[in-house]
């Protein structure tokens, strides 16, 4: 009964494994796109007013607040691909 029970939440915990790992990425993305287009850090490295890196700081945020809008359905996902265990059916 309990090694049961601990195959099952052992189950749970690889398949949760996924959509935990994505989370860092996401949060530096998000962290640091909006970093650059922060007012503070113009004023301490100037070249980042530059267009191009503009661009590319408002690619990352939206990059990392799709992760993080879309969150409940990544974990949905994971749990689902997880606990299918290969079969191909959840």
């Amino acid at each position: 009964m309990r090694k049961k029970l601990f195959g099952q939440l052992q189950r749970i915990g690889k398949a949760l494994m996924l959509p935990v790992a994505i989370l860092p990425a996401a949060g530096l993305l998000l962290a640091i796109g909006t970093a650059m287009q922060g007012e503070a850090l113009q004023h301490y490295l100037p070249f980042i007013q530059n267009g191009g890196v503009q661009t590319v700081a408002k690619l990352m945020t939206g990059a990392g607040g799709i992760i993080f809008d879309n969150l409940p359905m990544i974990f949905a996902l994971g749990v689902a691909i997880g606990l299918a265990g290969g079969d191909g059916v959840a």
